[in-house]
């Protein structure tokens, strides 16, 4: 559990040297500037210049075309390289608009051509029926069960009604009705469900119509295929250029960025920043190649603005993702990931123990990191695994608690799984290993509080602190005496228990201030009277977090049951009724429970690590190192 070390850096030398020192840093990739960039407007409109061409050629390239590794544009200026971005933007987009116009007809004509077949059939004359004297006609579609009833109808309302085609419980009609009968007719038809189909009046053959829509929908694929051929001959032949000026132009964004953040005047510059210590001595020795002088230091105790770089092993990384929700530790911090990442892949096993649905969480995770690249993919593997391996333990497949029987009779000899989860004395059991597990990562988490405190030095927090050696110590003694009393029939609350290990420790908390300011000689002075009453209700606040951390890992043991009743349910409603129904039900059920307890139990265990365990030894204050980071830099 790591920070990994760094090293500030301060680079110096002539202005005429910028340029080049900046290009070593930014190749590094690892150098982050201390301070931010100050732009004048003239460097802004530059700067807005750069980016805007970046983004705008990038947007019209294929995602990942443009390799960060690639080569680059050696000597020439900016404005010929924005200029050359200028050209290859206007001919890509011209393609693209291109594109888009001829797909947007083609969408049109395909409606149209839907339309069209519906009355191709009875190849209507559209043109002739508009001009008819003393007769209306209407187009469109009615539902098929309303079609039938209007030959019983038809008569008394005088409207003719001709089929045109019929498709999908729908049936496409003409209508014709007498003038002047316009408002009973539509009344009559609107009531059958009829709905209106417009069609061109200068059709003069339907048949002909659908045609030619289909004749410039062929005509229209042309184009398109002509354009997308364009579009690759056009990247065959200078897609190597294209790149290269993407990549020069992202170059000089991120030199402007650093460039601004050196202080420069007559004399020359200074510009400072972080490293990781392990790439400091190769990076000056490269400034050194380029002309300036650069020196490296390990940053003073105890600053907050020093960046911090994560190091954790590949298993451990997925879970920077809630580290990171919470806060960047501290430089002086220790990296909780590796806590974070074994603790709550084993109570979201511990709370969701099912062999088959731990099964199906990881290979949702798998699709979601595959698919999307969702960081909580990977978590959901790791923790589907282990909902596998505790559903080995439990006995539980989908549901189906005891189909694991023969392995543990052929592996143990038992003749049934070894823990049967709704058996009334396993389910205490349960609940009193639920708050065990409570008790085990309240004091894990306080003796971290411990160890940091230590070496940060923070002698107040480590010697007075309610989470720290006073803090451990009361609850270690209160929580031992309660299991002694109760489990094993033996009060070990004697008088001198209770002085030194119960009411002491609390003593020490309630004068934390003033204790804190005499071991440190720091000379503050304690206003008693408002202290006295202030310190009383912090130290009240500080004992009730032990009982309500505890108390809240009973949901641990709460969701193991609740898995188990969950699965009962499915079951019970499956068995009212039998065959294919039988395992609908139990297919759906597995479903929804998996998806339903998996989100519950994720939210609960993160709550767990939020606010039972990470409050009482990590703060999550720290700055994350951002390093301007560029490609491969040509020799």
């Amino acid at each position: 559990m790591a920070v990994k070390k760094v090293s500030s850096l301060r680079v110096s030398g002539p202005v005429s040297s910028l340029d080049e020192a900046a290009r070593v840093l930014l190749f590094s990739g690892c150098f982050s500037p201390e301070t931010p960039a100050l732009r004048s407007g003239s460097e802004a409109r530059r700067d807005d210049r750069i980016a805007a061409a970046e983004n705008e050629l990038l947007s019209l390239i294929p995602e990942g075309f443009a390799d960060p590794e690639g080569e680059r544009i050696p000597d020439e200026g900016i404005d010929d390289v924005l200029a050359e971005a200028a050209t290859y933007t206007r001919r890509l987009r011209a393609l693209n608009d291109r594109a888009s116009a001829t797909e947007k007809m083609i969408a049109g004509l395909r409606e149209s051509e839907e339309t069209l077949s519906h009355f191709a059939d009875a190849d209507l004359d559209v043109a002739r029926l508009s001009r008819m004297e003393f007769t209306s006609f209407a187009t469109g579609v009615l539902p098929t069960a309303s079609y039938e009833t209007i030959p019983s109808l038809r008569e008394s309302e005088k409207i003719q009604v001709v089929k045109c085609s019929e498709s999908s419980g729908s049936t496409w009609v003409t209508v014709l009705f007498p003038k002047g009968r316009e408002d009973a007719v539509w009344a009559f038809l609107s009531g059958l469900g009829f709905e209106p189909v417009s069609l061109p009046a200068e059709i003069t053959s339907v048949r002909d119509a659908l045609a030619s829509v289909r004749e410039r929908i062929g005509s229209l694929g042309g184009v398109v295929t002509d354009n997308e051929t364009a579009r690759a001959e056009l990247f065959a032949a200078e897609g190597d250029r294209i790149g290269k000026v993407i990549r020069t132009l992202s170059d000089a964004r991120l030199l402007g960025e650093i460039t601004r953040c050196a202080v420069v005047g007559a004399d020359g510059f200074v510009l400072s920043g972080w490293v990781p210590k392990s790439e400091g001595d190769g990076i000056v020795k490269a400034l050194a190649k380029a002309g300036v002088e650069a020196a490296v230091a390990e940053p003073d105790s105890g600053a907050e603005n020093v960046p911090v770089i994560l190091k954790n092993p590949r298993v451990f990384r997925p879970f920077e993702f809630f580290v990171n929700m919470f806060g960047t530790p501290s430089y002086g911090e220790i990296d909780p990931t590796p806590f974070v990442a074994i603790t709550y892949i084993l109570l979201f096993g511990i709370m969701f123990g099912d062999l088959g649905q731990g099964l199906l969480v990881s290979v949702v995770g798998y699709l979601m990191w595959r698919i999307k690249k969702m960081e909580l993919g990977r978590i959901l593997i790791r923790c589907g695994v282990s909902s596998a391996f505790f559903g080995l333990v439990y006995g539980s497949v989908f549901g189906f608690e005891h189909v694991l029987d023969p392995l543990y009779h052929a592996l143990f000899g038992l003749e049934e799984k070894p823990i049967e989860v709704m058996a009334p004395a396993t389910a205490g059991t349960i609940i009193y290993a639920a708050v065990g597990i409570g008790v085990a990562l309240v004091v894990l988490a306080m003796i971290l509080n411990c160890f940091v405190a230590a070496r940060r030095r923070d002698w107040g927090s480590l010697l007075f602190g309610p989470n720290g050696l006073p803090g451990l110590v009361f609850y270690g003694a209160v929580v031992w005496g309660l299991v002694s009393s109760i489990m094993l029939g033996s009060s070990p609350f004697s008088v001198p228990y209770i002085i030194f290990l119960i009411v002491l420790p609390l003593v020490l908390i309630y004068l934390r201030e003033p204790l804190t300011a005499l071991v440190t000689r720091s000379g503050e002075k304690t206003e008693w009277g408002g202290y006295l009453a202030q310190s009383f209700f912090e130290l009240f606040e500080s004992v009730l977090s032990y009982v309500t951390n505890t108390m809240s890992f009973l949901r641990v043991g709460a969701f193991v049951l609740v898995h188990a009743g969950m699965m009962t349910v499915v079951f019970t409603l499956a068995g009212m009724t039998s065959g294919f129904g039988w395992w609908l039900i139990v297919v759906i059920g597995n479903i929804v429970v998996a998806a339903i307890e998996g989100l519950l139990v994720g939210i609960q265990v993160l709550r767990l690590e939020f606010y039972e365990m990470f409050s009482r030894f990590y703060e999550g204050g720290g700055v994350p190192f951002t390093p301007v980071r560029g490609g491969r830099r040509d020799k």
